[in-house]
């Protein structure tokens, strides 16, 4: 569970259907954006998968990036 999230999560809904803010699967934890990618690039990622990426957000700092590659990976598999 997130801090502030504890019953589900927290998800830029930019681009984002409405038919899929409800969501459930099981979810993939990674320690880092590299630790991801690499999982997702060695097909240990599959649709109807969560992935989520620890330590990143205001508080995972500094800053908060755009993991444009996890997303841009995860987008192209379809």
């Amino acid at each position: 569970y997130g801090n502030f999230a504890e019953n589900g999560c927290i998800v830029k809904t930019a681009g984002v259907d409405d038919s899929i803010l409800k969501f459930t699967g099981p979810a993939k934890v990674y320690e880092s954006q590299d630790d991801a990618v690499e999982a997702i690039l060695g097909g240990k990622v599959v649709a109807g998968d969560v992935v989520v990426i620890r330590y990143e957000g205001p508080k995972g700092g500094p800053g908060m990036q755009e993991m444009l590659y996890p997303t841009s990976f995860l987008k192209s598999m379809g």
